[in-house]
């Protein structure tokens, strides 16, 4: 997403942008939709622009414990800089960009690629009080209850349990 010089003086407010999920090389993650809306607001600061905006985008995703697929909506906001004094500019310090005063426009893909990036979670849950697959069938427990019982209560363990008695 390409931002020119002269949008960024004039400034502007909550201006929202599409972003095609296929220009930000986003491969092992998948989408609901395939454009990410982004909105963004601009403001003119000495030595350079602030940029305040959050992305709405959702992940298709299946969850660990009942194998089903859903949705996992995100909408991070952020805060950047874009500045031309180079004294910002470390490499601890990710939210500020340089955008030296020879620029006319600046390219913002790679930094939402990493947001992105960012917001997929390692392990992935339908809902919280997901009860997940029945040991012994495969059942869903999430939409019925099985008949199965267990057969055995005996566990691998049992044998540390009876040393600390």
């Amino acid at each position: 997403m390409k931002l020119l010089r002269s949008e960024l003086l004039a400034g502007f407010s909550d201006k929202l942008f599409e972003i095609p999920v296929s220009s930000l090389n986003l491969k092992g993650l998948e989408f609901r939709k395939e454009i990410i809306m982004c909105r963004l607001s601009s403001e003119s600061i000495p030595g350079g622009f602030k940029l305040n905006g959050s992305l709405a985008f959702s992940f298709l995703k299946l969850c660990d414990r009942c194998l089903e697929k859903f949705e996992d909506v995100h909408n991070p906001a952020f805060k950047l800089w874009l500045t031309s004094n180079m004294d910002l500019i470390k490499d601890e310090n990710i939210d500020v960009i340089p955008f030296p005063n020879t620029m006319s426009d600046i390219d913002l893909k790679n930094v939402f690629h990493d947001f992105i990036f960012l917001e997929d979670s390692l392990k992935y849950l339908c809902s919280n009080d997901c009860k997940g697959l029945c040991h012994h069938c495969g059942l869903n427990l999430n939409n019925s209850s099985c008949n199965c019982v267990t057969i055995s209560t005996d566990t691998p363990f049992d044998v540390l349990e009876s040393m600390v008695r």
